[in-house]
């Protein structure tokens, strides 16, 4: 079927020519008079319909990523990570409100491009593989959101993906799925989950001169203020 102009038109595909450079084509009202086209534009409709489809998990073509949200899935989705653009740059906006690490961020939109499918697994994914327990990825690119979840296989040693929409899973490596277990665990050696994404150093001047700082510490006060050049 081919959409031109708002209408579609249907094409008879036969068989090959007999030296097997050509094969025939025809309209259905003109199947008794086909025309001969170059074999290589038609072999794409014997090619396995696997082989046609998309094996990336996120499309980011359509527009700008501005919102992030990790879920670890179950009952630990109340300790989901959401990152927000702003005009600022990034933000952490949940599990608190505080600037993301850019590096971080990058990182993590990098997992997000790079996730593709190694092969798309036949059949059905098993029922409730995918549901509420499997950690999930949300991006929101230009006004539309993708979700894909990820989760481990019977033997716990592949990973599968499928995103929404889609009725095919796909395995993938382990980096974006292990980042999503990792919420779902108290946190090591004090540190949270969101601590990884959270910018650790604070920019009071941003680039300004300050005229006047003021120090307290013991009950003392020290105040320094600039005059002129010093």
């Amino acid at each position: 079927v081919v959409a031109a102009e708002e209408r579609e038109e249907s094409l008879l595909v036969g068989g090959f020519s007999p030296d097997g450079r050509y094969r025939y084509v025809a309209r259905p009202a003109d199947r008794a008079q086909p025309c001969a086209l170059p074999a290589d534009l038609t072999r794409i409709l014997d090619a396995p319909t696997e082989t046609l489809r998309s094996l990336d998990l996120f499309d980011l073509r359509r527009g700008e990523t501005d919102r992030i949200r990790l879920s670890p899935g179950g009952a630990a989705d109340a300790l989901a990570l959401v990152l927000e653009r702003t005009d600022a740059g990034w933000v952490l906006a949940a599990p608190l409100r505080w600037p993301a690490d850019p590096a971080q961020v990058e990182r993590l939109l990098m997992l997000c491009r790079t996730l593709r499918a190694e092969r798309l697994v036949p059949g059905a994914p098993p029922a409730g593989l995918f549901g509420p327990e499997a950690p999930a990825v949300t991006l929101r690119v230009g006004t539309r959101e993708q979700t894909v979840r990820l989760a481990a296989d019977a033997s716990g040693g592949a990973v599968l993906a499928l995103r929404d929409g889609r009725t095919a899973a796909g395995q993938v490596g382990r980096t974006l799925y292990d980042e999503l277990k990792r919420g779902a665990t108290a946190p090591v050696a004090g540190e949270a989950w969101h601590d990884r994404y959270r910018l650790h150093t604070l920019d009071l001047v941003q680039g300004r001169i300050p005229a006047r700082l003021r120090v307290e510490q013991g009950g003392e006060t020290l105040l320094l203020e600039r005059q002129g050049e010093s």
